[in-house]
């Protein structure tokens, strides 16, 4: 518990410390000029990567923090991102230890400690994007599921999932996927009547989003090649693992590998850091390979507490359930389409770790400390850099402020 308190305290500071150096280009100016425009509230919101429009809700929740906190500029808005972000993480942490069954729980508790030093799950809590305000919302979801033979979870996971794709459209598949597994494999324990109420009050803010959607002439970017080379699977995997940071830094990886630098040496600990992650992965798949499908020559341990749990149908629910209808969809797969599966990556990998308890929780041990020293390695880098001009990430906004015009 302190190891946990340990890395969740470390998260909260990667989260807090220089606020200014956020992403700043189109879509932040968008959503900064929206929620302090003259129309704060919108009925259709940004366009999303799959070529339609998102339901406005997202940006209420950005003109909601504004107006609630007089977050006024860029910075003070990040601010309450980053804010909301870390309470969800304490959120976590509490679910796990008062929530989670004991015999589930170990999973848990990895999965919140590499979630809260994660330089993705850093880098989505700090930035003004639609998606980056999900997990409060996902937190609230995953407890109505959990609490769903109760009349007041089953209403709250109705409610909250509808809600949650009117923030963002990933939302409807995790939450379909969660109601499709549950459907099939464990329907008599959800109070069905409850959750299609929450889910008929949560759905009735999607009228006039659905009559834009309908009416415009742009159609989707669906294709079957999104449909016969699912990319959802190879992101869940390496999203936990840090390794789709290279997105950010485009053809400046390399000087991110080579960081930190000092007096003109490169001392390369970020690359040594991402060579402690892969080697630690490579030896998680390796074991659970070993333990679960051929040979079979020791009994695997059960973290997810054996049997049909909680977790293991959470687990299952969204690794298939949103992963097999967002490919059916033939949309396109990015990797903030994760953020809505929150913890769940991270405790799928804990728990293929603890499949081996006690060579896995050295692996953990390393994965965690590897991740750490990723992202304060990101962080110093943007810091010191300025951001990484020419790639996805860009000049960071308070360098933007701070650079000659013209």
């Amino acid at each position: 518990m302190a190891a946990l308190g340990a890395a969740i305290v470390l998260g909260a500071v990667l989260r807090l410390i220089w606020p200014s150096d956020m992403e700043y280009k189109a879509d932040e100016v968008y959503l900064f000029g929206h929620v302090t425009g003259p129309n704060p509230f919108p009925w259709v919101g940004q366009t999303s990567g799959v070529g339609t429009a998102n339901p406005g809700m997202g940006l209420w929740v950005y003109s909601l923090m504004s107006r609630a906190f007089a977050l006024h500029t860029p910075v003070d808005l990040v601010r309450g991102v980053i804010v909301l972000n870390v309470l969800t993480l304490v959120a976590l942490a509490v679910f796990a230890t008062r929530v989670v069954p004991a015999r589930q729980r170990e999973p848990w508790l990895w999965g919140t400690a590499l979630l809260a030093v994660s330089p993705l799950a850093v880098l989505f809590s700090r930035k003004l994007w639609i998606q980056c305000v999900l997990p409060p919302f996902v937190m609230a979801v995953l407890l109505g599921w959990w609490r769903r033979e109760r009349p007041a979870g089953a209403f709250a996971w109705g409610l909250f999932g509808a809600w949650l794709g009117q923030i963002h459209q990933s939302g409807f598949f995790l939450a379909g996927g969660f109601v499709l597994w549950t459907a099939l494999f464990d329907r008599t324990s959800a109070r069905w009547r409850w959750w299609l109420a929450g889910s008929l009050i949560g759905a009735a803010t999607l009228g006039p989003w659905a009559a834009h959607v309908l009416a415009q002439h742009a159609s989707p970017q669906r294709s079957l090649t999104h449909t016969f080379e699912p990319l959802f699977w190879p992101f869940w995997f390496s999203y936990p693992l840090g390794l789709n940071l290279f997105t950010s830094f485009g053809a400046s990886s390399w000087k991110l590998l080579a960081w930190p630098t000092i007096g003109g040496v490169s001392l390369y600990l970020v690359a040594f850091a991402f060579a402690v992650t892969v080697l630690s992965a490579v030896a998680v798949a390796v074991e659970a390979f070993a333990l679960t499908v051929w040979p079979r020559r020791r009994a695997a341990e059960r973290p997810l507490g054996g049997g049909t749990t909680q977790t293991g149908l959470a687990l299952r629910s969204s690794f298939w359930g949103y992963g097999l209808l967002f490919t059916a969809s033939g949309f396109v797969f990015y990797r903030h389409y994760l953020i809505v599966a929150y913890a769940l990556p991270f405790v799928c990998l804990a728990g293929g770790a603890l499949l081996s308890p006690r060579r896995g929780r050295r692996l953990l041990t390393a994965l965690v400390i590897a991740q750490a020293a990723i992202t304060v390695g990101y962080l110093t880098y943007i810091h010191v850099r300025g951001g990484v001009a020419g790639a996805d990430y860009g000049v960071a906004y308070g360098h933007q402020l701070h650079r000659p015009s013209g």
